[in-house]
């Protein structure tokens, strides 16, 4: 059974109880800030450097 990926939905109730697909990126976001950090030389992101 094919299932939809939750893209845009905020309710995790919505998406256990239409058994949509969920991927956590949390990691990945995180990942791509601490990348963003080692590459502009500061501790809080580029956007204040």
């Amino acid at each position: 059974m094919a299932r939809t990926v939750a893209i845009g939905i905020q309710s995790f109730d919505e998406i256990i109880k239409k058994n949509y697909f969920y991927i956590d990126k949390t990691n990945l976001t995180q990942e791509r800030s601490q990348a963003v950090r080692s590459r502009s030389g500061s501790t809080m992101g580029s956007c204040w450097g």
